[in-house]
This record gives C-alpha cells, sequence and structure tokens, in this order.
C-alpha cells in the first residue's frame, strides 16, 4: 500500500489522491456543518422534516449526528465541530 494511503478505525483504506491533485478538487466540495442542534429541537420546529432519511454517526460517547442522507449522497464528505472537538464523516 502507497505510504499516502491510510486506514480507518473501521478499516476502509482512503486515498486522500482522490480527493486532491495539484490543488484541483476533484470530488464535491465537504457538507461544512456550521452549527448543530439536538435532533428532537429540530423535528419539533421542522428544521428536519418527520419523514427525512437520516444517517447516524457517533461522534463521541456523548454525541449521536444525524445528517441528511440526501445532503450526504450529494456531498459524501460533512465534517464540523461540536463543543469544540472537530469530526469528519464520509458516505
Amino acid at each position: 500500500m502507497p505510504d499516502d494511503l491510510y486506514v480507518t478505525s473501521t478499516g476502509m483504506t482512503v486515498d486522500p489522491g482522490r480527493i486532491k491533485r495539484q490543488g484541483e478538487t476533484l470530488m464535491f466540495a465537504p457538507f461544512t456543518i456550521e452549527r448543530t442542534a439536538p435532533l428532537a429541537d429540530a423535528l419539533a420546529d421542522q428544521t428536519v422534516p418527520p419523514d427525512a432519511e437520516l444517517l447516524l454517526a457517533t461522534h463521541d460517547d456523548d454525541h449521536v449526528l444525524a445528517l441528511s442522507r440526501q445532503q450526504m449522497a450529494y456531498h459524501h464528505v460533512a465534517q464540523g465541530t461540536v463543543e469544540g472537538k472537530p469530526w469528519l464523516v464520509f458516505f
């Protein structure tokens, strides 16, 4: 395996060269999450429709992220921070 590849904790091999080549982005831009809210609040105020298809990802022992499957199918990568801790999810 080339030195620039790395393996995630789930065993997936990631090739950073597929994301950028000579500074040019080859894939869709990552979906940068500016703010998060409790899912119950987002459902109550209909920021997230009740029939939305969601992908769940654990951030740490205290946080689970719920991401829109439709947005993730387009962007494939989402990133942000929760309480100052960075996270990244790819699909």
